[in-house]
């Protein structure tokens, strides 16, 4: 696979950013991250990702899916370093997502909760109505120049019933070859 130099230059500044950690190998563009006792501390994550940030001009945005899945001490130890990482790392930004709101709120609306007061951007989703979401697949697969058939679209269309995060993610099987 043929790199441009900027592209070049932006992986060696990320690998050589991260290969300071302990726990983390990396190849080509992937990342594996130890979670024994050798594992890289997210702090340090953070702080390697920050530095590869202010040094490529770039933005790093970290996603926690499924947050409401955090418990006990992995919770405090994940919410601690998003705190951190909040006030004093100004190349990183943060995305937290989950399927349960209230478990969300928790996290960022309780004073005992490390991220308390920090400011955040809520993005609210809604089911999409049946002729929405065929539109919402058709348009998707038209900029993308895949022809799909009616039936299929139908079909994805009433069982996943509107949601726009299974609908995005129908797509992008479907666009590469896995369904």
């Amino acid at each position: 696979m043929h790199r441009s130099p900027l592209k070049k230059r932006v992986l060696d500044l990320l690998r050589s950013a991260l290969m300071t950690l302990r726990g983390v190998s990396i190849h080509g563009v992937n990342v594996s991250l130890s979670w024994g006792r050798s594992r890289a501390s997210l702090i340090d994550l953070f702080r390697g990702l920050d530095y590869f940030a202010l040094k490529s001009g770039l933005k790093v945005i970290i996603v926690f899916d499924e947050v409401q899945k955090l418990s006990g001490p992995l919770k405090v130890e994940v919410c601690d370093a998003i705190s951190y990482a909040f006030d004093y790392m100004e190349g990183l930004s943060f995305i937290l997502s989950g399927s349960e709101m209230g478990v969300l709120y928790g996290l960022l609306n309780n004073p005992q909760s490390s991220l308390y007061g920090r400011a955040y951007i809520e993005v609210v989703t809604r089911r999409l109505m049946r002729d929405e979401s065929l539109d919402f697949l058709r348009k998707g697969f038209s900029e993308l120049g895949i022809n799909v058939s009616d039936d299929e679209l139908v079909y994805v269309v009433d069982k996943l019933n509107g949601i726009i995060g299974w609908l995005t993610y129908y797509g992008y099987l479907r666009s590469h070859g896995y369904v």
